[in-house]
């Protein structure tokens, strides 16, 4: 007689926890940990992170123009669409940490000031940040 289905759902949830770096922060398995916004400088190139770097080698005067011209899929809601939002949801940004509100925040940050712009995903900023961030979230760090 085999498992019900929530059975086998339910081992293979397990499964993945046990295996060894499933959640060790970085799901992207590209060596960059997740789990910390302020865990140093970006080494690595990512198409979910955005450095000063980058963002220097253009002509910007703030991070939702840096966004739109790097990672303009950073702001597109990345959740599947429901019957409470229609469209999906968007991500909310946080700058040093701490929540600011929609992509318009961007807006009113210095391109200069910028060390790095992360997009994390739903789960991973449901992590970090707790619940509700169904469209993920644009971690903005700056010079302090």
């Amino acid at each position: 007689m085999s498992p019900t289905p929530l059975i086998r759902v339910s081992i293979i949830l397990a499964a993945l926890l046990l295996v060894p770096g499933c959640r060790s922060g970085d799901p992207s398995g590209s060596g960059l940990r997740l789990s910390r916004l302020d865990s140093g400088p970006t080494t690595r190139s990512s198409s979910d992170i955005l450095a000063a770097s980058e963002i220097q080698t253009e002509r910007v005067d703030d991070a939702h123009q840096a966004v739109l011209r790097f990672r303009p899929e950073f702001l597109r809601g990345r959740a599947a669409p429901g019957l409470a939002d229609p469209a999906g949801a968007a991500p909310v940004v946080y700058l040093n940490g701490v929540r600011q509100g929609g992509a318009d925040m961007l807006r009113t940050i210095p391109a200069r000031a910028i060390l790095e712009i992360r997009y994390l995903t739903p789960a991973v900023a449901s992590e970090q940040f707790g619940p509700y961030h169904t469209g993920g979230v644009i971690a903005v760090r700056t010079r302090r």
